[in-house]
C-alpha cells in the first residue's frame, strides 16, 4: 500500500514511512500494557459483527462532543485573527471557510474544524487572510485557544473499560494535537485504559491517510482485518477502508453519518461488546 509521504511529497509505502516517522513512544499518561491480546471479542450491531482485537477511536465526535468545544474555540480564534489583522469581517469569512457557524454554534459535517488537524485549519484560515489582503503569517502569531475539558460521549470510561476485559487493545488515532488529547484522555478518567495513540502532530500524514492506523495495527502485532476504526468523519471511514479495518460510524447531531461505514450508530454505549 502506498501513502503520501508529507515531508517530501512524493509516494512511499506504508513500511518507509513507519520506518522514517515512528510515532512516539506511549506516554507515561497511559497505559503501558503490552503483548498478545486474549483475541476473540465480538462488537455486535444489529445484524452486524465481527471479531476484533484492537479498537481505534476518532476522538473529537466519537469519544467528546465536538461542537460544545470547537465551536467555542473557533469563535473566540476567530475574533483574535480579526482584532490583530484589524480586518473587518474577517472572523465571520474564517468561520464560513472552517466550517463553522457563529449564529448556531454548529460545526459543519466533514469540515476543517471538524475533522483537519491544527495544521490544516491555520492553512485554510491563513488562505481567508490572504484572500482579504492580510499577511497570512498572523495567523502562526495568534495562539488557538484551549478547548478545556471536553464531554464525554455517553459510558465512554465504562465502555472501554469493557473492551479491556475482552481482551481486545484500545488506541486513538485523532487529527488533534498530542498535549491536548493527553490533557483530555486524562480528565475523562481513561488514559489508562487507553493502549496508544497516534495524533494530528506525530509526523505521520493524517487521516484519511491509512499510515497511523496501520502504524498502531503494526504496534500490536494485529491484522487491519481484526481492527476497527471508529469515527464520526469520512476520513475516518477513507483510512479504515484503505488500512483494511472494519469500520462503525458515528452519527453526528446534524442527523449525518460518514459515507464507508459497514454500519452507524449514535454512540458507543450502542455497539455491544461480548466474547
Amino acid at each position: 500500500m502506498q501513502s503520501r509521504d508529507y515531508t517530501t511529497g512524493e509516494m512511499a509505502t506504508t513500511a518507509q514511512i513507519l520506518t522514517a516517522a515512528r510515532i512516539r513512544p506511549v506516554s507515561s499518561h497511559l497505559s503501558s500494557r503490552r503483548g498478545p491480546s486474549l483475541g476473540g471479542m465480538q462488537l455486535i450491531v444489529g445484524q452486524f459483527t465481527a471479531s476484533i482485537d484492537l479498537v481505534v477511536l476518532d476522538k473529537d465526535g466519537t469519544m467528546f462532543d465536538l461542537d460544545e468545544a470547537w465551536a467555542r474555540v473557533a469563535a473566540v480564534w476567530e475574533e483574535r485573527l480579526e482584532t490583530a489583522s484589524g480586518i473587518p469581517g474577517l472572523a465571520a469569512a474564517i468561520a464560513r471557510r472552517i466550517g463553522h457557524d457563529r449564529a448556531t454554534g454548529d460545526v459543519a459535517f466533514g469540515s476543517v474544524l471538524a475533522a483537519g488537524t491544527m495544521r490544516e485549519l491555520r492553512d485554510a484560515t491563513s488562505e481567508v487572510v490572504a484572500d482579504h489582503g492580510g499577511d497570512p503569517a498572523i495567523v502562526d502569531s495568534v495562539a488557538v485557544p484551549d478547548s478545556g475539558s471536553l464531554t464525554p460521549k455517553g459510558d465512554l470510561a465504562g465502555w472501554l473499560s469493557r473492551v479491556r476485559q475482552l481482551g481486545a487493545r484500545v488506541a486513538v488515532l485523532t487529527s488533534d494535537d498530542r498535549a491536548p488529547t493527553l490533557d483530555h484522555l486524562e480528565e475523562a478518567g481513561v488514559a489508562g485504559i487507553v493502549d496508544d495513540l497516534v495524533a494530528g502532530d506525530d509526523q505521520l500524514p493524517p487521516k484519511p491517510d491509512p499510515a497511523g492506523l496501520l502504524a498502531l495495527c503494526d504496534r500490536f502485532g494485529v491484522e487491519p482485518s481484526r481492527a476497527v476504526m471508529i469515527g464520526d468523519s469520512p476520513g475516518d471511514m477513507e483510512a479504515g477502508a484503505a488500512a483494511g479495518t472494519r469500520r462503525i460510524g458515528i452519527r453526528v447531531p446534524s442527523g449525518h453519518a460518514p459515507a464507508g461505514a459497514e454500519v452507524i450508530v449514535d454512540s458507543l454505549d450502542e455497539i455491544e461488546l461480548a466474547r
